[in-house]
């Protein structure tokens, strides 16, 4: 179980060691916002930096890598969050 603030682990994680390729992520979660169900798609595209992607590198992202990742979440809707997202 990752730490509830902290992000970088899960990205590390999601890099392949020498001689492996990522083929599919499956995790779970209680929470879900649209900013972490994006950042492994941004990570295995390269991007891992939510601040810094562009709308068309992340577009790109997504669609490179949604089929290979599945985010099961606790049965309520994904949070929405008050401020502004740089996605």
């Amino acid at each position: 179980m990752l730490a509830p603030d902290t992000r970088t682990t899960l990205l590390r994680e999601l890099t392949p060691l020498p001689g492996y390729e990522f083929v599919q992520l499956v995790t779970t979660t209680f929470t879900l916002d649209l900013e972490s169900a994006l950042l492994p798609c941004l990570a295995l595209a390269g991007s891992a930096r939510a601040e810094s992607a562009d709308p068309v590198e992340t577009i790109a992202a997504v669609q490179s890598t949604i089929a290979a990742i599945d985010i099961f979440h606790q049965n309520e809707s994904p949070r929405v969050r008050r401020r502004l997202s740089n996605l």
